[in-house]
């Protein structure tokens, strides 16, 4: 779960979120809640804050990169998006335990690593390190989106393997 210059990870585990689903779900609902979050993390980003827990607006721009980045791109925002290519490079890995925010972009984990570290620039922290967590309502957004997922599937007769299998409630009751 490190932010270092060679990788940026951060690793939601959801054990207690997945109870209750067979194996063959709870990756699947790991990608559902980790993309809630990549979304969130996005939205907040976007109006110029962290969307880590207790911490607050980003910093503004210095006013030299700021002119540049409003020629360039046409706003000066504290946006961490100059060609959109950082918060692009955030992919979710998810297994059956949770999931995790990963940039393995070498370059971009180089801008992530100064963003959330503030190393050679203000820091503007979008992912947290191991002894932090989100803000609580992109939590609040990742365990919605697991609950509708769970309450959408309902156990299946055990199966001739012993495995008990869920099928989503629409294909019992229709679309319609």
């Amino acid at each position: 779960m490190p932010i270092t210059k060679d990788e940026t990870r951060y690793k939601v585990n959801l054990d207690k979120e997945l109870d209750g689903l067979s194996d063959s779900f709870k990756a699947e609902a790991s990608e559902i809640a980790g993309q809630a979050v990549l979304d969130k993390l996005k939205e907040y980003v976007g109006k110029q804050q962290s969307p880590v827990s207790g911490q607050g607006k980003y910093k503004a721009l210095s006013s030299d990169y700021k002119k540049f980045k409003r020629k360039t791109v046409g706003n000066g925002k504290a946006n961490l998006s100059l060609f959109g290519d950082l918060l692009e490079s955030i992919d979710v890995d998810a297994d059956i335990d949770g999931f995790e925010l990963v940039i393995d972009d070498p370059t971009e984990v180089l801008k992530s690593y100064n963003h959330n570290k503030g190393d050679t620039i203000p820091k503007r922290q979008f992912i947290p390190e191991d002894t932090q967590k989100f803000k609580r309502d992109i939590i609040k957004a990742y365990e919605q989106k697991l609950q509708e997922f769970k309450k959408n599937r309902i156990p299946e007769k055990v199966n001739k393997s012993g495995l008990e299998t869920l099928i989503p409630w629409e294909e019992i009751i229709g679309k319609d």
